[in-house]
């Protein structure tokens, strides 16, 4: 059966419905069908060729969380979203925390975000013993850790992003000034 390679389908996809390019795109990058480098190789090689698409996949690319790394899941580019929609402080992606790769931090504060969908952080069991590892090594050097999950996220954001203002008026109220100034 023919098929067609992940960046193809991303520029085919673009040339048919262009807001659907950037969900397409996280989840080849999430599955690691194909890397962020083939990816943009594949934007400047087709771009030459004139191929349509390419304007929406570039606009795709532009979107990245900190311009360089994609997000693991879905529910990572979400929690993205929400902090720009929302307004809160400017979060770090993925940066190591305390020897952990931690999802989000929010800058300049003690409090990571933690992204937990149920598929990864649920069901696998060696997955829920790390977490429960870090989280404990991560509280014992003073950091708070939020947990949202997927479900929450999309059932009620503004909730999230309410508890998200406590714990950051609890645990760090500078940011929120530095937020605001």
């Amino acid at each position: 059966m023919p098929t067609t390679n992940p960046m193809r389908m991303l520029l085919d996809l673009g040339a048919v419905d262009e807001p659907s390019v950037y969900d397409a795109l996280i989840a080849v990058m999430s599955a690691k069908v194909a890397s962020p480098a083939a990816i943009r190789s594949a934007l400047v090689r087709h771009a030459r060729q004139g191929r349509h698409g390419v304007t929406a996949l570039r606009s795709a690319l532009e979107r990245w969380i900190d311009e360089e790394l994609p997000p693991d899941s879905e529910l990572e580019d979400r929690m993205a979203a929400l902090v720009r929609e929302q307004r809160l402080p400017r979060v770090v992606f993925h940066p190591v925390v305390q020897g952990y790769e931690v999802d989000f931090i929010i800058a300049g504060t003690r409090i990571i975000i933690e992204c937990d969908g149920w598929k990864t952080h649920g069901l696998d069991r060696d997955q829920f013993e790390f977490d429960r590892i870090r989280n404990v090594d991560l509280t014992a050097a003073g950091y708070v850790i939020v947990h949202i999950t997927w479900r929450r996220l999309r059932a009620q954001p503004e909730k999230v992003a309410e508890q998200l203002w406590r714990v950051l008026r609890e645990w760090a109220p500078e940011a929120i000034a530095a937020a605001s100034g």
